[in-house]
């Protein structure tokens, strides 16, 4: 800014002021103003995680093949998949029970900042891109873990007093939190009589 005076008392007052600029940037005209610098977004991941536990049952039923009463105190092999896993023993009622349980733990990434990306970004961005498809990822892997089923059997090692021991091999299919009973039988050892014949004169 400056100004110029005269001399003369009646001469004009002549002023120049620099005025500021008001030109606005116009992107791809290539004049006036400064392109505004855009901040950096880049991919952000998150992780879920979740587990489940299922239960596979097996029942033994022990009884009398004619009067159906339980029988106590026989000992049954119990088997998965073919391998030995246990060893019950009937009560009173015939009755016995082996329980067993699997577990799985499941993890998911996601993108949990999808929406702010650029759509080159986006498309660069792998696997889930919220929160929501991972987490519907996740269970279904546990419905799949939980439908997995294994083949049960039995096999008789001793038979209760005063009854014919048999094998009663069993075998049944069994899916997560399910149950699976055989009803084995024996029949009762049959008496014996000695005959001795004697000679007489």
């Amino acid at each position: 800014y400056y100004v110029y005076r005269s001399a003369n008392g009646n001469a004009q007052t002549l002023g120049v002021r620099n005025q500021p600029s008001t030109s606005i940037y116009q992107p791809g005209t290539g004049g006036g103003g400064e392109e505004p610098e855009l901040p950096v977004v880049e991919p952000e991941f998150s992780s879920i995680e979740d587990s489940i536990a299922v239960s596979y049952e097996v029942r033994v039923r022990k009884t009398d093949w004619q009067t159906g009463v339980g029988l106590k105190g026989c000992v049954v092999d119990i088997f998965e998949n073919g391998k030995k896993i246990a060893s019950v023993t009937t009560d009173a009622n015939g009755e016995a029970s082996y329980s067993t349980s699997k577990s799985a733990s499941f993890q998911a990434d996601y993108c949990s900042n999808y929406g702010d990306l650029t759509p080159e970004q986006q498309a660069a961005v792998g696997g889930y891109t919220s929160r929501e498809e991972a987490q519907a990822n996740i269970e279904s892997q546990k419905q799949d873990f939980a439908s997995v089923s294994y083949t049960y059997g039995t096999r008789e090692v001793t038979a209760p007093t005063g009854y014919v021991w048999q094998a009663n091999e069993k075998s049944g299919s069994v899916s997560g939190n399910g149950s699976v009973t055989f009803d084995l039988t024996n029949e009762r050892t049959l008496g014996s009589v000695e005959l001795i014949k004697y000679d007489t004169e």
